[in-house]
């Protein structure tokens, strides 16, 4: 992942290099008496759009792996919740079961308990 994102910055780096050549290139002040002016600033427009291409893509790629990860976390997290609340459920299923089968025993003992004061 921090592969990815360090291709994103340099891809970004490279883009804004690329900016500042052309726009340097397309300033000077000797442009109108420059052999092959035309020529150089079509290379340097290709340049310029071929690191806009490559950013791009460099994020898109960084983009779809965050997405990516994070889909499986929460898919992760998702079955992990399923699975405490199916835990938590058992317990409650047999502590519920446990106390029901107990209870005619307890009420036996009640009954039988000449302690017990009568309301």
């Amino acid at each position: 992942m921090t592969k990815l994102r360090d291709n994103y910055e340099k891809a970004q780096q490279k883009l804004e290099t690329a900016d500042a050549n052309l726009k340097k290139f397309q300033t000077r002040s000797d442009r109108l008496i420059l052999a092959n002016f035309d020529e150089h600033l079509r290379e340097l427009e290709d340049i310029r759009c071929e690191c806009e291409q490559s950013r791009t893509l460099s994020r898109d790629i960084h983009a779809t792996e965050t997405y990516k990860i994070a889909s499986e976390e929460y898919s992760i997290t998702i079955k992990l919740l399923y699975q405490y609340l199916y835990e938590e459920n058992q317990v409650y299923n047999n502590i519920s079961r446990y106390l029901s089968s107990k209870m005619p025993e307890i009420e036996q003992r009640l009954e039988n308990d000449d302690l017990i004061l009568l309301f």
